[in-house]
């Protein structure tokens, strides 16, 4: 019995120093020397780290668009005449009614289209004077009222060259006359064609002709338009 004993103690102390081996003496494996040195490691790279400071600021909520407006109505204007502009009245976006003045042209460029309007106009009736003189057209005739220069060379050229000449026409043979022939309707042209003479001009200057030949008196001239106010007689009914 003795001896089943010891043993027993024997493996009951041989167990004990085993199990306290592994907490009183170090033991050092390949894992834990190298999680060491990892971690060595680690510890000996450094690094920087940036700080910014932040600070409250109060924002207001605002939405900002950017773009352009276009009218949906656009209306021309343009200038009777030419010109540089000296003075612009109104500038885009402006509201204009009606009459506004939008702009002021310089006046000297007008003055040179008057002069040169002029001097042009001046050169056509030289033009037309030495035509009349050419086709053989008396002076007489530049005196008749409602004769122009134009006039006097359209006479020329169908022969008509004195007064005698105009008093004798009719106002057909200075506007024209319509004729109706197998019922088609032709228009004849007169001496004034393209000139836009009405017919109670063509009568006037007809007229006019007639009393400078001495062919009528003021007073022939007159009755047509007595006659024309003097009222009908009235009617009597039994």
């Amino acid at each position: 019995m003795k001896g089943s004993r010891i043993v027993a103690i024997g493996l009951v102390a041989a167990a004990a120093a085993w199990i306290a081996s592994g907490y009183l003496l170090p033991h050092e494996t390949g894992e834990s020397r190298a999680a060491v040195r990892v971690g060595e490691s680690k510890a000996a790279k450094l690094f920087r780290v940036g700080v910014v400071e932040s600070r409250i600021a109060p924002h207001s909520s605002r939405l900002v668009l950017s773009g352009r407006t276009e009218a949906d109505k656009k209306v021309m204007v343009m200038a009777r005449t030419g010109g540089i502009i000296t003075e612009l009245k109104i500038r885009r976006g402006s509201r204009v009614e009606k009459n506004d003045i939008i702009a002021i042209l310089s006046d000297e460029a007008r003055e040179a289209q008057v002069v040169q309007a002029r001097a042009l106009l001046t050169q056509r009736k030289t033009e037309l004077e030495a035509k009349r003189k050419e086709l053989g057209v008396e002076d007489a005739l530049k005196e008749i009222p409602g004769v122009t220069s134009k006039m006097l060379v359209k006479l020329g050229e169908n022969e008509v060259k004195t007064v005698e000449d105009l008093a004798g026409c009719a106002t057909d043979d200075l506007v024209g006359w319509t004729e109706r022939k197998d019922g088609e309707t032709t228009r004849q042209p007169g001496f004034f064609d393209g000139l836009e003479v009405s017919r109670e001009d063509a009568e006037a200057i007809v007229m006019q002709a007639r009393l400078a030949a001495g062919w009528i008196t003021e007073a022939d001239l007159a009755k047509p338009a007595e006659d024309a106010e003097e009222p009908a007689p009235a009617e009597s009914h039994a």
